[in-house]
């Protein structure tokens, strides 16, 4: 995951794309293959958690090491808790995203929450020297305690881009439900969070009703509108004047 983070982020950079949305949108493919991943756990019969009673627990020839009841099964657990996360996530992104990079915070959280309990479960991770903690453990709970932070730090902050909170959208010149007058072409539809080509949105409103904006083009005339009358040319200058007598012509 940090591998990918890190390319992620320098092939951002190289293609000159804001890096915080790109995690933005990162996080979610991270959700959704993490949830799937972790089946490949209960494939291999690995990383399963410590004996248990309960009526979900698994038992197989690799579990029977550890307990002939059953264990608890922790691919499971962390493979709901992503498919949980990627829905909270997604909508939060559509509704309530205030700035780039916000959504990736969330996710961090949400992960390092949810593994570091889930660690807590396993028999074959390991330990610290310093600490009766596994080593996935102390790096989740790393992860919490900065994302925590940084969302305390950046709370009011409001550089967005594409979709989100539609308070912070409207703050960015961004319009989210043009609707021109009655009779009137619908226009372009930008009710999906897109960004509109003007420079706000009561100016965006403007040229789609056909009005003008102050330092702008006037609107296009309609194509079935037939140019008026054009006015006759003057005559040439040498046909209307008189010609005027030479110096030395006769009175």
């Amino acid at each position: 995951i940090i591998g990918g983070l890190l390319c992620g982020a320098l092939v951002a950079r190289l293609h000159k794309i804001s890096v915080p949305a790109v995690l933005d949108l990162g996080s979610l493919g991270f959700l959704i293959g993490q949830s799937i991943g972790r089946w490949g756990n209960f494939v291999n019969q690995e990383a399963f958690g410590s004996a248990t009673d309960l009526p979900w627990r698994m038992s197989s020839e690799a579990t029977a090491l550890v307990s002939s009841s059953g264990v608890h099964p922790c691919f499971l657990y962390e493979s709901l808790w992503c498919v949980l996360g990627f829905v909270l996530l997604h909508i939060f992104s559509r509704k309530f995203r205030r700035y780039d990079g916000q959504v990736f915070l969330l996710y961090s959280l949400w992960y390092g929450v949810g593994r570091f309990f889930i660690e807590g479960l396993r028999t074959d991770s390991l330990i610290t020297p310093v600490v009766p903690l596994r080593v996935s453990q102390v790096v989740a709970a790393a992860a919490v305690v900065a994302s925590a932070v940084l969302l305390v730090v950046f709370r009011n902050r409001t550089a967005l881009t594409g979709c989100g909170s539609a308070k912070i959208m409207e703050l960015n010149s961004i319009e989210t439900d043009i609707k021109p007058e009655a009779g009137m072409d619908a226009g372009p539809d930008y009710s999906d969070g897109t960004s509109t080509i003007f420079g706000s949105a009561e100016e965006a409103k403007k040229v789609l009703a056909g009005e003008p904006v102050r330092g702008g083009a006037e609107p296009e005339k309609a194509a079935d509108e037939k140019p008026g009358p054009q006015p006759e040319e003057k005559a040439d200058a040498g046909d209307s004047e008189k010609s005027e007598p030479s110096a030395g012509g006769k009175k």
